[in-house]
Parts: structure tokens; sequence; C-alpha cells
């Protein structure tokens, strides 16, 4: 009787006790047991699901317990606005991770005021039980069987008269992956409760251009909608980038030949429209589906695919140029591929849309990468508020028909337009295709060597414009500013071909986790730029500020440590940096302080800017 009570009460222990690795954070290593007081906080990482799903979304959290009459300081987001005291605010990151997991930022409790006698403000502190969740996104490979993280905690415990010292300590989650058929369980259902709840409170999207920063609360219906707004202005931005341009004569023209016909002229932008949406709606069912594309830019990692495009580009641009008219077969003649026929107006739309993928616009990015991180639904309506931002002018140009015929009838100077449109055109063309050939064959050809058959194009368009446009022109100025432009033009593209490549004047170091990890334990302030080969706003940035001798100043400071990623061919730690940063396009810029934490971030920025910001992380907390 008495073992059969011994194994009732094991069992009842057993059945009530928490489930294993969620409950009971452990002590530090060399710690004494059941030395609470003398270990003022008890740290443990558990995964609240278990087993984890091989794709979609889960979570790693850290425990915390704080003795009684001990606090730590609460996260660096708590502290914002604060001038009155500098703490060490409580940090998670995450060290290591196998392929396929992709980390969010942090999710902190709330934390509580504590009055104190020096600073009329209470201090924002973590005691008693806290929980540090940190969200993640999986995308596991097919024969993944398990998943272990190593994380950093870093913190500082407190009493109310005195701290002690900081402290970093790493930790370990495991968890096996489901199997086939095999469903995720709660392994702590209300460490899981809780993480839900901070996750929908957290729907918030920062956006910042230009030194303008401010914040949507995605929580609401107003702030959803606003995020929204804002995603399909950058997609009407993304028809100013050098990657569209070449094409808006080709739509507008294709437009002007049916503006006798305004039902007909507005069916053709409806379906421009229709086009340049549909890609951008086929792009976020993907990104919502987790099938591995994380952003429409990655779709040029693909050398294939670039090379594609800068072909079809060059077939449209000799066709627009009356040099070529190539010989397809009987049935696709029935369809009538032109521009200003029904499939013609899809398809062109469908090709500009492809053609902004490798630029990105103010507000796009951020908007993609807070929808992408939320619910399937939300990633869908935001790429498709892109699509739709960016396909609007076209509709609402084909609505006004009788605007539109004025093209038309401007005679030999819209003609002359066309054909140098159609040289620029071309010029894109060598561009994409020369990234397509050099990801397919590396070390075959110089770097950017592309450049070469580019220049040739724009300086070809300048000396047209030069040639044919004083022959157009009435008035002696007219032919003076065509001549004068179309020659600056091309003097310009030639001396820019023909420079030397000056050195780099920044020594950049390529990104690594690691290499991030060291300059920030050196308490080094970080500038991490995100960049890639077919990414034409990155190289104008580059131009304009990073060899700008101010900027290159500051970064070779010894208390500054200059970081270059670069997605020309999809790194996938980058690419993971990236999405942690909180955007999925390039160019984008991280300025961390000398405490590791994000200064500021964004993608559109001046030199006077990241001058400033420069100093303002050198300067420190």
């Amino acid at each position: 009787m008495r073992c059969i009570l011994l194994w009732a009460l094991v069992f009842l222990a057993a059945a009530s006790a928490p489930p294993p690795g969620c409950a009971s954070p452990s002590p530090p290593p060399g710690a004494e047991a059941g030395g609470e007081a003398s270990e003022p906080v008890r740290a443990q990482a558990c995964f609240p699901l278990a087993p984890l799903p091989p794709r979609g979304e889960a979570v790693v959290s850290v425990i915390l317990e704080i003795a009684p009459g001990f606090h730590v300081m609460a996260d660096r987001g708590a502290w914002e606005g604060r001038e009155d005291f500098r703490p060490f605010p409580t940090r998670l990151l995450l060290l290591e991770a196998p392929e396929g997991v992709i980390a969010e930022p942090p999710l902190y409790p709330a934390a509580e005021p504590l009055p104190v006698g020096f600073t009329e403000r209470p201090l924002p502190t973590f005691a008693g039980r806290a929980a540090i969740h940190l969200p993640l996104r999986l995308e596991l490979a097919p024969d993944a069987r398990a998943v272990r993280l190593r994380l950093r905690l870093e913190f500082q415990a407190c009493t109310e008269n005195a701290c002690l010292l900081p402290e970093r300590r790493e930790l370990e989650a495991h968890a096996a992956v489901a199997a086939r058929g095999e469903s995720p369980r709660a392994a702590d259902p209300g460490l899981l409760a809780d993480f839900t709840a901070r996750r929908a409170a957290a729907a918030e999207a920062a956006f910042e251009l230009l030194g303008i920063g401010f914040r949507l609360d995605g929580r609401t219906a107003l702030g959803a909608a606003g995020i929204l707004l804002l995603g399909a202005l950058g997609g009407l931005l993304l028809n100013l980038t050098p990657c569209v341009l070449p094409l808006i004569p080709v739509k507008v023209l294709s437009l002007s030949r049916a503006a006798a016909d305004p039902r007909r002229c507005r069916r053709l932008g409806l379906l421009i429209l229709a086009g340049i949406a549909s890609f951008w709606l086929a792009l976020g069912l993907a990104v919502a589906g987790a099938s591995g594309i994380a952003s429409a830019h990655g779709l040029f990692q693909i050398p294939a695919f670039a090379l594609t495009v800068g072909l079809v580009l060059a077939g449209l641009a000799a066709g627009g140029l009356g040099g070529w008219s190539p010989r397809l077969p009987g049935f696709l003649y029935r369809l009538e591929p032109r521009f200003d026929s029904a499939p013609g107006a899809f398809g062109v739309g469908v090709l500009t849309a492809v053609l902004s993928t490798p630029c990105t616009a103010p507000f796009m990015g951020t908007a993609a990468a807070w929808a992408a991180s939320r619910s399937p639904e939300a990633a869908v309506l935001a790429f498709l508020a892109i699509g739709l931002g960016m396909g609007a002018p076209y509709a609402l140009l084909a609505a006004l028909p009788h605007r539109v015929g004025r093209l038309r009838a401007a005679g030999p100077a819209t003609e002359l337009v066309r054909q140098t449109m159609c040289v620029l055109l071309l010029a894109a063309a060598c561009y994409f295709a020369g990234i397509g050939v050099q990801g397919l064959l590396p070390g075959l050809f110089p770097p950017r060597a592309w450049r070469f058959p580019v220049a040739a194009c724009m300086a070809a368009a300048g000396l047209w414009v030069a040639w044919r446009g004083p022959r157009l022109a009435a008035r002696r100025g007219a032919r003076t500013l065509w001549a004068g432009g179309g020659l600056a033009l091309a003097a310009a593209v030639f001396a820019a071909a023909l420079a030397p490549a000056a050195p780099d004047p920044v020594a950049w170091e390529p990104f690594g986790a690691e290499r991030l990890a060291r300059a920030q334990a050196a308490g080094r302030a970080v500038a991490l730029v995100f960049t890639a080969e077919w990414c034409l706003n990155c190289r104008a940035l580059e131009e304009a500020v990073w060899k700008r001798p101010e900027i290159a100043r500051r970064l070779s400071a010894p208390g500054v440590a200059a970081l270059r990623a670069d997605l020309t061919t999809g790194d996938p730690a980058a690419r993971r940096m990236l999405w942690r940063a909180g955007s999925l396009t390039v160019p984008f810029l991280v300025i961390y302080g000398k405490d590791g934490a994000p200064l500021w971030k964004g993608d559109f920025y001046t030199a006077e800017q990241v001058a400033a910001l420069l100093d303002r992380a050198l300067a420190g907390p």
C-alpha cells in the first residue's frame, strides 16, 4: 500500500508540474542550487510550441525569474526620449540558428515604473517573472529534424540602492521538428497566449523619409489602411525610378494610338493596371505562402531571370526603333501581341512591374515588411496595394483620352522622344543582360563590364538628340537647347565610362553575423549597408553618399565599423539580417550606436543626414 501511495504521489507531482523546459529557469553556470539570494536573476530559453512546424511561424521565449528586492532595467524601447538617466537596457540577441530560421525583433514585456529619488520620472524596469519573446519565421529544409538556437541575454540587475555589474548570458533552446502528419502542440499554453497578445499589440509600422519619421498602429483599421495607402504611394513612386522610366513612353504612346476610341483607350489603361497589379499580387501570394521568395528583388538573384529580362527589353527596343521585326508563329499573331492590343497592354504592365523590382521607393519596403511579418492576408493586401499604386497613373491617363491624343498629334518631336527612349531602353537591356551573364559565367568578364555597352547606348541617345533635335526646332534657342543637351549627355556618359575606376574611399567589410557581433561587443558604432549589383538606386546612393569625403572620413574612424551586405546572389545570412532589420528591399541602411541598439534605419537618405547620424553614433549614449 505504501508503494502504491508513493507512486500515486509521484504521478500527481508529474501531472501538476509545468511542461518541461518552459517553467523553471535555471541559474547561470556555477551558481549554487537554490541560491536565489545569491543569484538575483535566473533565465531559461524554451519553445512554447513543440514540436515546431517545418514552415510557418514559431516563437522562442526567454523567461526571467527576478528575485524579490531586485529588478532589471527594461529594454531600450522603454527608454526612448529619456535623457535624465543612462541605463544598461535588457537586450536579447540571436547568435546562432540553422538555415531557414528567420528571427524578427524581440517582443519585450511591459515595463514596470520604479520611483527613485535621484530623478523625477520613474525608471522602466522588469521585476518578478518576465518573458521575452523572439518571433521566428520557419522555412526549414525537408530533412530537418530538430532546431537548436543559441541566444545571448544582456541585462543589469539592481536593488533600490545599488546595481550589480551588467551581465551577458548565453542560452540555448532545443525543439524537435514535427514529422509529416504531426501537429504542433502548445508546450506552455500560458506563455503562447502571452506571445500572441503581445504580438498583436506590437503591430506597428515605423516609416522614415529623409529624417522625418512616424509610426502607424496596424491594430486599428485606420492604421492598417494608412500602411496600405503608404504602400500604394511607394508603388506610385516606383514609376519615377530609373528601372521603369524607359518604358513610360512606350506605354503612353500605346495609349495615344487608341485615343480616338475613348472606350478602347480606357480598356487598355485598365489592362496595363491589371498587368502590374497581377504581378505584385502573385508576389504577395508567394510571400504569404512562405515559398522562399522573401522579396520582389529576390527574382534578380536568379541570373537566368535577369538575362531573360534583358533579352526581352532588347527585343522591345529594337522593335520600337523599327530595325527588327521578328517572325513569330502564326498562332501568336492571332493574339495580337502589340502594345495597343489587350494582350499587349496586359503584357507591358507585367513587364513594367518586373522591371520595377530591382528598385525601391519610399515607404514601400517598410509597408511590405510589416505586412509580410503579419498574417498571409496582410501580405497579399500590401503587395496588391503596391501594384495598384504603381498602375494607377496609367488607368488615370487612359481615362483622359483627349489629353493622351495630343501626344500623338505632337508630330516629329514625339517621334524623336520615342526613338530616344527606345535607345535608353536598349541601355537597360544591356544592364540586365550583363548582370545575368556575369551571374551565369562568374569571372569571365571584369566586374561591372556591362557599364561599357550601357554607356555606349546612352551616349548614342545623346548624339541622336543632338543631331536630330535641331532639325525639328524652328527657333534658334530651341535648336541650341536640343544640341547642347544631347552633346552634354553624350560627353558626360563618355567621361564616366572612360574614366579609370576610382578606389573606394571606404574600407567596407563584408557582412557576417559574427563580424557584426564582434564590432558591437567592442563598443563600436556600425554602419550596415544592404546593396546589390542589380540595384540601380544602390549605385546612385553609392555615388551620392558613400563616396563623399566627409562620409568616408567618418566611416574610417577607429570607433566605427563599416559593413556591406551584398544581396546580389541572395546571401541567406544577409537576407535574414535585412528581414530582421525591418525591410524587404534594397537599398537599406542601419546605423547602430555604441551600445549595439539601432540608432536609425531607412531606405532613402542624404550625405548630410548620414554624417549627422554617424556623429551621433560616435558620441555614444
